[in-house]
């Protein structure tokens, strides 16, 4: 398959505009705020329905255990991911479609309270939860190897060399993450150093996939 070649500039994807406040998104910001604060083997369910002001039956109906309001938001980044993968043009190369998928979900996970990162800070902080995470961290890596391979007519995420570049990516991403834990950059300082690193990952897979 022959693909045009690698661009040279990434595009600085559009941010989702700021959703109408729910029930939902206040007790994920809340349930948050506790976890750094006290820790999240610390807070209990009753902690987080109290603090937001709701019932426990009005909590429990968005999230059944604590550890889901974690895990929701990281799902929804790795279904957006696969969306952007999906969405990516024929015409473009690949490493570039990979990399740009990316950053636009990159960029449409951030907000301006800083949730995504605070998540992030809570399951670093977290042993607890290590299994899970690199779980769902494995996740986002197969998103990106199965959509390379199913673009090259390979056999799915076990194609080796897609894999490959899946793991990089994603490594190159949760490394990037891990520096922002003690302090984190506003939210243009994030997406430019995201795009760098991202951008120098998928130029080195750009000889293997883009020919």
């Amino acid at each position: 398959m022959t693909h045009s070649s690698f661009s040279t500039d990434p595009p600085v994807p559009a941010r989702a505009g700021r959703p109408r406040i729910s029930s939902q998104a206040v007790i994920e910001r809340t349930a948050l705020d506790l976890f750094l604060r006290n820790g999240f083997d610390a807070t209990t369910m009753d902690d987080i329905a109290a603090a937001c002001g709701l019932g426990r039956t009005t909590v429990f109906r968005y999230f059944r255990f604590k550890e889901a309001i974690l895990w929701y938001g990281f799902d929804v980044h790795i279904d957006d991911l696969r969306s952007r993968l999906d969405e990516q043009p024929a015409g473009k190369a690949l490493s570039a479609r990979v990399r740009d998928a990316v950053l636009e979900a990159f960029s449409r996970s951030q907000d301006d309270d800083g949730m995504w990162i605070a998540r992030f800070r809570v399951l670093q902080a977290s042993d607890g939860l290590n299994a899970e995470t690199s779980h769902r961290w494995l996740l986002w890596a197969e998103a990106v190897s199965a959509y390379v391979a199913g673009q090259t007519a390979s056999s799915g995420g076990g194609d080796v060399l897609a894999a490959a570049f899946g793991g990089a990516i994603q490594a190159t991403y949760l490394t990037t993450l891990r520096r922002w834990v003690a302090e984190i950059p506003d939210v243009a300082t994030r997406d430019g150093i995201m795009r760098t690193n991202v951008d120098a990952v998928a130029r080195l897979f750009a000889p293997t996939f883009d020919a």
